[in-house]
């Protein structure tokens, strides 16, 4: 009977024990990419430096949902804007337009990479048979001032790869 009452004793201690130690382990928390970011072209690779367009991200992201919206200003002084707002939860969203007959169906997904250190988005857009894919991945710098997008995009069979680097404004 001792050692039986020894051996819940050890076992529960090494219970309590393994409890506790992972109470106080961190919890794996997600880095935030909210901010403004503006390209640097000459870290950037794969991508053309002598246009001369100012290239800006504004970000704003919460635990569930990344917002985007990339602004392009050429040197002439003229402005391209476009936002894309993605749920971080993998799942996909589909979002079909049609105008003058023709349908535009747009999907895409975004999700926590496991260590949740960076943002996977995807995004499809089918116009009859043509597709055009676009993948994106985000990452951050230990200091959280340099922001970088491995970028991807695939149109009629022709695939395009870029390392965007961007700094922190």
């Amino acid at each position: 009977m001792k050692k039986m009452s020894r051996r819940l004793i050890v076992e529960g201690l090494l219970f309590l024990s393994v409890f506790f130690y992972a109470t106080l382990l961190p919890a794996q928390t997600s880095v935030n990419f909210s901010g403004k970011w503006i390209l640097n072209h000459q870290k950037s690779i794969g991508m053309s430096s002598s246009s001369g367009s100012e290239l800006t991200l504004d970000i704003i992201q919460d635990q569930n949902s990344i917002q985007i919206t990339e602004t392009n200003k050429t040197p002439d002084g003229t402005v391209f804007s476009e936002s894309k707002e993605y749920s971080l939860d993998g799942k996909e969203k589909v979002i079909t337009e049609e105008s003058n007959g023709v349908t535009l169906v747009t999907k895409r997904t975004g999700k926590w990479s496991a260590d949740k250190k960076q943002i996977i988005l995807a995004e499809s857009v089918s116009l009859g048979p043509n597709v055009y894919t676009h993948d994106d991945v985000y990452s951050l710098s230990d200091d959280e001032k340099t922001l970088t997008k491995l970028y991807s995009e695939t149109m009629n069979g022709i695939k395009e790869t870029q390392t965007r680097i961007y700094d922190k404004k």
